[in-house]
């Protein structure tokens, strides 16, 4: 404020230091005298608002003004479970899930390649269509498909199976939908209608190996293990480094009395896949079946020893199995 002090000393030292208090009525006196005594207060308050106004500019610069946060757009998530290609039980085989992406057959028309979490191939539509409804329809068929295989990884079947079939109903040409298809309904029990989903996908894609497995998987819970064995031979071809096919065509060799060849099958298969605990323990049923208790005990250790809680069901029955040895 000295700037507004220099104006009032001055104002003191013109006027013999008789400076009327701010806002009382100015006193009389010659038309002279009254003008300087105008352009004295003039002054005084121009100098106030130059004063004022620095002020402000100064605390504007040292505490701006912050706007609205604003919140960060929410990120589009897609459902994509973990592979779940694993061989099943003797008992109960289960279907193969395939990742949570999409892929079109051979033959269908191709777009740009997709995302990870997209379809593999971009859907091509019956008609043309404009750009932006393309898209639209594209994310619909996406979103369905993620549904699909979110209620799939949640056990619900029915669910799953409405999704997948108004994928396929909407677009016949994705294989994954086909082959998901088939496989909630075969966990539905509906087998007739699981076999005609794998052949419609295996029509598009004869190499897919989860469809090829699935389908094997469908005749050997059908009791039809024989017309179930080239279909795991087929995926375990196409599909090297998946232990689930030589697993299930094991099976199939076994439950046709043809423990010898199943034997060859899982003693391959461990070669390859020396610390797969499916291997080991259909490896010593197959011992066990065979009657060659030593090596079906070791079998059975090395599956405990890899399992290691991961298949408690599995686990108590082998456990139970070693001590009845042991008594």
């Amino acid at each position: 404020m000295s700037l507004l002090q220099d104006a009032l000393r001055k104002a003191q030292k013109g006027e013999g230091g008789k400076v009327p208090p701010i806002g009382s009525p100015l006193p009389g006196g010659g038309g002279a005298r009254s003008a300087r005594r105008w352009r004295l207060w003039a002054g005084v308050a121009l100098a106030a608002v130059v004063l004022l106004g620095a002020g402000a500019v100064i605390l504007l610069t040292r505490f701006p003004r912050e706007g609205p946060i604003k919140p960060l757009p929410p990120v589009p998530t897609v459902s994509s479970p973990p592979e779940q290609n694993l061989p099943a039980q003797e008992r109960v085989p289960a279907p193969a899930t395939p990742r949570a992406s999409a892929r079109r057959s051979p033959s269908a028309p191709r777009g740009r390649a997709g995302s990870a979490a997209t379809f593999r191939g971009e859907t091509a539509l019956s008609a043309p269509a404009a750009p932006a409804q393309a898209e639209d329809g594209r994310a619909s068929q996406l979103t369905r498909f993620n549904e699909g295989i979110a209620a799939q990884a949640g056990g619900d079947w029915e669910a799953a199976a409405r999704l997948f079939q108004e994928v396929v109903s909407k677009d016949p040409s994705i294989v994954e939908g086909w082959n998901n298809l088939g496989n909630a309904l075969l966990r539905l029990g509906e087998l007739p209608e699981a076999d005609r989903a794998f052949r419609k996908a295996l029509s598009l894609d004869p190499d897919y190996p989860a469809a090829l497995l699935n389908a094997g998987l469908l005749r050997l819970r059908d009791g039809r293990p024989a017309e179930a064995a080239p279909f795991f031979a087929r995926a375990a071809a196409l599909d090297p480094r998946n232990p689930a096919p030589r697993v299930n065509l094991a099976i199939s060799q076994a439950r046709r009395g043809a423990i010898a060849e199943a034997e060859e099958t899982l003693a391959a298969a461990r070669r390859a896949f020396p610390s797969n605990a499916d291997v080991l323990y259909h490896l010593g049923t197959v011992y066990e079946r065979a009657g060659n208790r030593d090596k079906a005990r070791e079998a059975y250790a090395s599956f405990l020893a890899v399992s290691n809680g991961r298949r408690p069901e599995m686990e108590r029955l082998v456990r139970e199995r070693l001590q009845e040895w042991d008594r």
